[in-house]
């Protein structure tokens, strides 16, 4: 649903000083993810791609690292990666998860993102059975203010969802940041009506069609 919309939305990233796919690939010619992070534990799981924990080897920081296999990969599927990358690396806002490095090799795409230990926001209610008031406005507040930091940049995100937004502490339920800018797009003020999210959180508009 995004490739009729790619050229425009490569455009708006070049005047927003990004750049994608031969830069990316260009600034990791010399180096190899692995011989800069150290992979561990597995943390989630999608279609052709796998998320894990790593640690950086000079400084045993903690990340973690998208890892997104190029095998049956469509070009179009892998722009699609690329272009997330990009929006995140636009993106410098303490609610929404931060992109640190991105690797483009042979055979897999490597995306090395900020490690927060909480996990979903879904799992964290479905444990908790009940959010009271004051959790529930805390967290509402920083999830609209990460949403308006992104439309100040033209940016909509398009898939907000609980299991989007991830918990930065086990313990503590107050900090959350969006995660997952897979459906995100740029935009110049105008409508979109692009059929795409997550069916059982997208609003009516999108199933009837509607700008």
């Amino acid at each position: 649903c995004k490739g009729g919309k790619r050229e425009a939305d490569l455009a708006l990233l070049k005047q927003n000083g990004i750049v994608l796919s031969h830069t990316a690939q260009a600034e990791t010619t010399h180096r190899s993810f692995r011989s800069l992070y150290a992979v561990g534990e597995k943390l989630g799981s999608g279609g052709f791609s796998v998320v894990r924990k790593c640690i950086k080897r000079s400084t045993k920081e903690e990340f973690a690292v998208k890892i997104v296999s190029r095998k049956g990969l469509s070009e179009d599927a892998a722009n699609d990666f690329r272009e997330e990358v990009s929006i995140l690396r636009m993106l410098d806002c303490p609610y929404i998860v931060k992109c640190y490095d991105f690797f483009e090799e042979e055979e897999y795409f490597y995306m090395v993102e900020e490690f927060l230990e909480g996990g979903e926001l879904f799992d964290r209610i479905a444990a908790k059975k009940v959010y009271n008031e004051n959790e529930a406005r805390d967290l509402v507040v920083q999830l609209l203010k990460a949403v308006k930091y992104c439309h100040d940049k033209n940016i909509v995100h398009r898939d907000l969802k609980p299991e989007n937004l991830l918990m930065a502490h086990m313990k503590d339920d107050s900090g959350i940041k969006l995660a997952d800018f897979g459906f995100a797009t740029l935009t110049k003020g105008k409508h979109l009506d692009d059929d795409c999210g997550t069916l059982d959180y997208c609003a009516p508009e999108i199933l009837g069609g509607e700008p």
